[in-house]
């Protein structure tokens, strides 16, 4: 399931769904019409575009590992010709087939053949022959015994969200309930080996219990806070049934030891299916974050989940969709940061979409292809102090045509620890929360043509 995304801009709401025995359908946003787009046991699918009938690419699946790419009076089969782990039963790959297209960066396609990753930088011209590289560290690492063996499955890859860099990440989620992350999967060696970052509590259990990801959501404006669900409804650890081990959430992903925190709250007794994690403001324009999860009882939502647990508050989930979805089982969840549109693919009860209030998609402001101007003082004259226990001060220059600010502040692994923004003006940032130690402080014009760097102790 997958919406179209525009780089540019006005987004039309295009989507494509895979469906058991109907093969995929693509819904025509402009016209709201559905065709069919693809046939057998529908799986993963994704819009490349679609301007309209004469100038459209899309990608859909069916069973065994078929991956067809549809152009206008075109189905071509894309899937490897060769190398791939054959299905016991007859075919290439699992009975579900999957994929993952990069929506912001849409030439890049990472294709799943069991616990094998295929990469393809030109989505649009190859070939089954031609254009695959298997990522052959990811198979060695998800399945250290039997690399190219058929008994673990991947189930779920994110990519981080807006224009590719170095600083770009994949998120793979395994049927054995393991988590990795690949950095700059787009130019990653093909032996580079996965950082495992499976959540140690999970780690714990996987010689007496068999658990399964089922999905992972990233935050659209930050790559290091993610969430991963899995699909259990109950686990066995040290002897005793526990129902409260399905939803965890880092915001250090990216670390060598990211900290994991179970986050179900209120919501220990269903199977979880599916996530993502939204980015809004409220109607004075504060930022916070939303986060959705979906069931086998329906689809709920919780706010700002980072700082009910750093002020140690009960999570609370509450159930969305009301008597449109009731109590549908939420197989899957497709996000679209630009307008935060939010698409739910549901088992037998058809799909949905909605469109969640006051959007704030920045993704991960400081990555940008093109460098800024950095330390003009007409931009930002200087900050101060360089040792500190409490706040920050900064004074801004005269580039009054910055409409707004991106302030951040990281640590010296790189980690991002603070992260707000703010007119242009004169400010101070709190900073008596962080551990003694050196920081970075950046502040990024939102057109991220200037940025102020500084280093200060905090103690």
């Amino acid at each position: 399931m997958n919406l179209e995304h525009r780089p540019t801009g006005n987004q039309v709401n295009n989507f494509i769904g895979g469906m058991q025995d109907n093969g995929a359908y693509f819904r025509n946003g402009n016209v709201n019409d559905h065709v069919q787009a693809g046939s057998g046991d529908g799986g993963a699918a994704a819009i490349g575009k679609f301007i309209n009938f004469s100038d459209y690419t899309l990608f859909v699946t069916s069973q065994l590992g078929t991956l067809v790419r549809l152009t206008p009076n075109a189905a071509n089969a894309i899937e490897p010709s060769t190398g791939l782990t054959a299905n016991p039963g007859g075919g290439e790959g699992e009975f579900v087939t999957y994929f993952s297209l990069d929506n912001d960066n849409p030439e890049n396609l990472y294709y799943a053949n069991f616990n094998r990753i295929f990469r393809t930088t030109n989505a649009t011209t190859v070939t089954a022959a031609t254009g695959w590289t298997e990522l052959t560290g990811v198979a060695a690492k998800t399945n250290t015994n039997n690399p190219s063996g058929n008994d673990i499955g991947i189930r779920a890859i994110k990519l981080s969200h807006g224009p590719y860099t170095p600083a770009s990440t994949m998120y793979i989620g395994t049927t054995e309930g393991r988590v990795f992350r690949l950095n700059d999967p787009r130019n990653a060696a093909p032996a580079t080996q996965p950082v495992e970052i499976t959540p140690p509590a999970i780690n714990t259990i996987l010689n007496s219990a068999r658990v399964c990801v089922g999905g992972i959501a990233i935050n659209p404006n930050d790559d290091n806070e993610i969430m991963v669900v899995y699909t259990n409804y109950q686990v066995t650890v040290g002897g005793n049934t526990r129902r409260d081990f399905n939803i965890w959430s880092t915001n250090n992903a990216k670390s060598a030891n990211p900290t994991w925190t179970m986050v179900e709250g209120n919501l220990t007794l269903p199977s979880i299916r599916s996530c993502a994690i939204v980015a809004r403001k409220d109607a004075t324009g504060n930022e916070f974050t939303e986060y959705y999860v979906g069931t086998s009882v329906g689809l709920y939502s919780a706010i700002s989940i980072r700082d009910s647990i750093t002020a140690s508050k009960p999570i609370v989930w509450k159930r969305e969709g009301g008597r449109t979805l009731n109590y549908a089982v939420v197989t899957s969840l497709a996000y679209r940061p630009q307008d935060n549109v939010l698409l739910v693919g549901t088992h037998g009860n058809g799909m949905y979409f909605t469109t969640i209030p006051q959007p704030n998609y920045k993704p991960n402001v400081g990555t940008g292809v093109n460098d800024p101007v950095r330390n003009d003082k007409n931009f930002i004259r200087f900050s101060y102090p360089t040792i500190t226990s409490n706040n920050l001060e900064y004074r801004v220059g005269n580039m009054f045509e910055v409409k707004e600010l991106v302030i951040q502040v990281y640590n010296l692994n790189g980690q991002l620890i603070l992260k707000r923004t703010g007119g242009y003006q004169n400010g101070s940032i709190d900073v008596s929360r962080l551990s003694r130690g050196t920081y970075i402080l950046t502040i990024t014009s939102n057109d991220y043509k200037q940025q102020f760097v500084k280093k200060f102790l905090k103690n």
